[in-house]
C-alpha cells in the first residue's frame, strides 16, 4: 500500500486550488466556471484564458503571453484572443468599458481586477481508516478477521449508498442549460458579405459559417462552435449564400454564375448547376438542394450527386407572383418554406408573403397573410422566423394543416439586413446566429456627376432606388420606391432643381422607362394579377394601360422613334424575354427568345441594335443584336450586367464585377472592341450618362457589419415567448 498512498499524495499536491470572484467559482482541476450552484457551458480556451487571468489576478497579463498558454503552438492572431475575451465577458455579464472582472490595457493585454479567494479544493479520495481526531486511539486488535469484516461490511454500506443515491439522481430531470449570448468578431478588414444572406449553422448546431468580404473580394470562412479558430474555406473566392448539408460534411454555396459543393474534409469544389442569379438554397434530408435561381420563376432541384435541375414550383401569375426565394426545410424534411417576390427589384421590401409546400406535391401549398417579408426560415418542424426590415419575428406553425397557429412576435429588435434581407441563421438545434447592424447603420447614399476630372454631388434630392433611370436629356430620374409592402409608386426628380413628382398614388407600379422625347414614361403596373405595361406623362396626369400581354411584362427601353417598347416577359419554360410592344397599338413580337433569362434591353441611340444581358453561358453576359437581321455578338468577357448606350451610339457600357466596362461596337459589321475599364465604382450604381459624357453615380455609403452573436438553447426561449404550440391534427 506505500506505493499507491505515494501516488495519491501526489495526485492531491498537483491539485489546483479553487478560486471564486464574485457569485462565480472556478475549478480548474475539473475546467469548470460556476455562477451560484449553476455551471456555465464555456468552450475550453475561453476558460484556458480565464484560468491564465486568474492565476495573476492584479497583474497584467500581456497578449502574447496569454495566447502562448493557451493556444500553445497553435498559429493566431490578436482576433481570437480578443473573442475570447468577449466570450467570457459575456458569460459574466461584464461591461468592457467600466469592467468588474477583466480590464483592457490598450495594445498590451488584460488584467483581471477583481478580489479573488482560493479554497482548497476537495480531495479525489478520502481514506477509510483516517481516524477522526475526537477518537481516542484503540488497541489494536490481533484478529485479522475481527479487522477486516467491520470494514468489509462499511465499505460494502458505503458502495450501496453511492449506488442509492445515483438512482435517485439518475431519475431526476436533468437542468436544462442556460441561455447564453456570446459574440462573433470577424477579423480586421473583413465583413460579413452585404449582397446576400451571408452567415449560416450547420444543422447539429456545431459549426458555423459565413461570406466575408475584404474591399476587393468576398470568400468563405467556417469555425466550430466550441473553439475560436476560424480557417478560410479553399477555393471559394467570390462565394455567397452558404448552406451546409443536414451531415455537417459539405457547405454549399453560389460562386460564379454556379451551385457548388464542397467536402469541408477538404478537397476543391465541385459544380452543380448554371446559376447566374441565386436566391438562396436548402440541402433536403433526402439528397436535393433546392434553389432560387432568377429573377422570375420558380424555385428548382437538383440531387446532392449533380445531374440535370428540375422546376419545383411555378409562380402564380394571377395572383401577382413574380418568383420563389429563399427555401428552408423542417428538420424532418416534411416541408418547404419559401418566399414570394412581386416585385422585379432587388432588396424590395414588398412580398406577398410566405409559402409552405407539403412534401406529397406542389398542388398542396398555403400561402401565408403576411406581408413586408424578408426572409424566413424554420427555427423548428412548428416554428418559422422571418425578418421584416431590421426586426427579426417569431410565429407558430402547424405542419400538418400548414397554417399559421399564433401572432407573430418580435424576437430581436434590430439585425442587420442584406438587400433588404435580414442577416439570420437558426440551426436545428435551436442555436440563432444574427449579424449585428454597425454603429452607423443608416444608410447616407449620395448622387453625383462623374467625370474622369472628379465627382459633383447632387444635393437637395430625395435618394432613388437603385433602378432608376436618367432621361436622355440627362435633366431627370425616375424610379419605383414605396415604404408600404402593399404597394409600390413611380416617382421623377429633377437633377438640377432638386424638386421630386410621384406619379402614381395606388397599386404596385414598377420598372419605369423613358421615351427618347422625355415626355412619358412607361412602366408596369398590378393592381390585382398579373403586370401589365402603362404609360404616364412625365409631368403628371392619369396612368393610361396598354393592350395586355399574356404574362407579366415589364418596360424596359424605348426605341429612337418612340414607336416600339422593348419589354420583359416572363413565363414558365423560356423564363424571360424580350419582346417588342407598339406604342401606338399593334401586336407584340418577339425579340429575343430562348430557354435562358434575356432581360434588360436597351435600343441604341440609331435604333439599329439592341444591347441586353443573357445567363446562356451559365453567367450573366452582355450581349448585342441587330434587329434587321437578329444577328448577335457577345460584348463582355468577364461577365456583364446592366448594359446602357453612349449618347451617339458607339460604346456601349455595362458593369463586370465593382467596375464599369466599355466597348465599342459597329452596327454595319458587328464589329466588338476590346472592353476597357472605365471606373472601379466599387459600391456604387451607374444609373446613366449625359449627353455631355458625365456618368450619374448612385454612391451607397452604408457601412458593412463585421459583428455577430450567437444564441445557444434561443428556441427554448421562443418558445416561451409563443406560448405553448397549438395541437397538431393527427395524419
Amino acid at each position: 500500500m506505500g506505493a499507491v498512498d505515494s501516488a495519491l499524495a501526489t495526485v492531491e499536491r498537483l491539485r489546483r486550488p479553487v478560486v471564486s470572484f464574485g457569485p462565480f467559482t472556478f475549478d480548474p482541476n475539473s475546467q469548470i466556471l460556476r455562477r451560484g450552484t449553476d455551471s456555465l457551458t464555456l468552450p475550453p480556451r475561453v476558460l484556458g484564458v480565464l484560468e491564465c487571468l486568474l492565476g495573476r489576478a492584479g497583474d497584467l497579463v500581456p497578449r502574447q503571453e496569454i495566447i502562448d498558454g493557451v493556444w500553445k503552438d497553435a498559429f493566431v492572431t490578436d482576433t481570437s484572443l480578443a473573442e475570447a475575451v468577449s466570450f467570457l465577458r459575456q458569460a459574466l455579464g461584464d461591461d468592457p468599458q467600466a469592467p468588474t472582472y477583466i480590464q483592457t490595457v490598450h495594445r498590451r493585454g488584460y488584467r483581471f481586477v477583481a478580489p479573488v479567494q482560493t479554497t482548497e479544493a476537495e480531495p479525489l479520495i478520502r481514506r477509510l481508516d483516517a481516524p477522526r481526531r475526537d477518537e481516542a486511539a484503540e488497541p489494536v486488535s490481533p484478529s485479522i478477521g475481527g479487522s477486516l469484516v467491520p470494514w468489509t461490511a462499511a465499505v460494502l454500506c458505503a458502495a450501496l449508498a453511492i449506488a442509492a443515491v445515483w438512482q435517485l439522481l439518475m431519475r431526476g430531470e436533468p437542468a436544462a442549460p442556460p441561455v447564453g449570448r456570446f459574440a462573433l468578431q470577424l477579423s480586421d478588414k473583413l465583413t460579413f458579405d452585404s449582397h446576400g444572406p451571408a452567415i449560416t449553422l450547420s444543422w447539429d448546431g456545431s459549426r458555423a459559417a459565413w461570406s466575408a468580404c475584404d474591399g476587393r473580394a468576398c470568400q468563405l470562412f467556417l469555425r466550430p462552435l466550441d473553439r475560436l479558430d476560424t480557417s478560410a474555406v479553399a477555393a471559394t473566392t467570390g462565394a455567397t449564400d452558404p448552406f451546409f448539408s443536414p451531415d455537417g460534411r459539405w457547405l454549399g454555396f453560389f460562386a460564379d454564375g454556379k451551385l457548388k459543393k464542397v467536402s469541408l474534409a477538404g478537397g476543391l469544389p465541385v459544380t452543380l448547376a448554371d446559376v447566374a442569379e441565386p436566391r438562396g438554397a436548402v440541402w433536403t434530408p433526402d439528397g436535393r438542394i433546392v434553389f432560387g435561381a432568377s429573377r422570375a420563376g420558380g424555385l428548382m432541384q437538383i440531387s446532392e450527386a449533380g445531374g440535370q435541375a428540375e422546376l419545383l414550383t411555378t409562380p402564380d401569375e394571377g395572383q401577382g407572383e413574380l418568383r420563389h426565394e429563399w427555401p428552408s426545410i423542417t428538420r424532418d424534411g416534411r416541408t418547404l418554406l419559401f418566399s414570394i417576390a412581386t416585385t422585379p427589384q432587388n432588396g424590395s421590401p414588398t412580398r406577398l408573403g410566405l409559402a409552405a409546400l407539403g412534401r406529397a406535391g406542389a398542388s398542396i401549398r398555403w400561402t401565408s397573410p403576411l406581408s413586408g417579408i424578408g426572409i424566413a426560415r424554420f427555427g423548428a418542424n412548428d416554428l418559422i422566423v422571418f425578418s421584416r426590415g431590421s426586426e427579426l419575428e417569431a410565429v407558430a406553425f402547424d405542419p400538418v394543416r400548414l397554417t399559421l397557429s399564433g401572432v407573430p412576435q418580435n424576437v430581436v429588435s434590430s439585425a442587420a439586413t442584406a438587400m433588404g434581407r435580414g442577416q439570420f441563421a437558426i440551426s436545428g438545434s435551436g442555436s440563432l446566429l444574427y449579424v449585428v447592424p454597425p454603429e452607423s447603420s443608416d444608410p447616407d447614399d449620395l448622387l453625383e456627376w462623374v467625370t474622369q476630372a472628379g465627382s459633383t454631388p447632387i444635393p437637395d434630392l430625395a435618394q432613388p432606388s437603385a433602378d432608376a433611370v436618367l432621361s436622355s436629356d440627362g435633366r431627370r430620374i425616375a424610379w419605383s420606391a414605396s415604404n408600404d409592402p402593399s404597394r409600390a409608386d413611380i416617382w421623377v426628380g429633377d437633377l438640377q432643381r432638386g424638386a421630386v413628382t410621384r406619379l402614381t398614388h395606388d397599386g404596385l407600379n414598377v420598372s419605369p422607362a423613358w421615351s427618347p422625347d422625355g415626355r412619358t414614361i412607361y412602366f408596369s403596373r398590378r393592381d390585382s394579377a398579373r403586370y401589365g405595361p402603362t404609360s404616364i406623362d412625365a409631368d403628371g396626369g392619369q396612368p393610361s394601360a396598354l393592350p395586355p400581354l399574356d404574362h407579366h411584362a415589364l418596360p424596359a427601353s424605348v426605341s429612337p422613334d418612340g414607336s416600339t417598347l422593348a419589354v420583359v416577359q416572363f413565363q414558365v419554360g423560356t423564363r424571360g424575354d424580350i419582346w417588342a410592344m407598339p406604342t401606338r397599338g399593334g401586336g407584340a413580337r418577339p425579340l429575343v427568345r430562348s430557354p435562358f433569362d434575356d432581360v434588360e434591353p436597351a435600343f441604341s441611340p440609331a435604333g439599329r441594335l439592341l444591347a441586353y444581358q443573357s445567363d446562356e453561358a451559365g453567367r450573366w453576359d452582355v450581349y448585342v443584336q441587330r434587329l434587321e437581321d437578329n444577328r448577335r455578338v457577345v460584348v463582355s468577357t468577364t461577365g456583364g450586367e446592366h448594359p446602357f448606350w453612349s449618347t451617339d451610339g458607339s460604346r456601349v457600357y455595362y458593369r463586370s464585377g465593382s467596375r464599369l466596362m466599355s466597348a465599342t461596337v459597329s452596327a454595319d459589321d458587328m464589329r466588338v472592341g476590346t472592353p476597357s475599364i472605365v471606373m472601379d465604382n466599387g459600391n456604387e450604381d451607374v444609373l446613366g450618362v449625359a449627353p455631355d459624357g458625365r456618368f450619374l453615380v448612385r454612391r451607397r455609403t452604408a457601412p458593412a457589419s463585421s459583428n455577430a452573436v450567437i444564441v445557444n438553447e434561443w428556441l427554448r426561449e421562443v418558445r416561451s415567448l409563443l406560448g405553448p404550440p397549438a395541437a397538431s391534427m393527427p395524419r
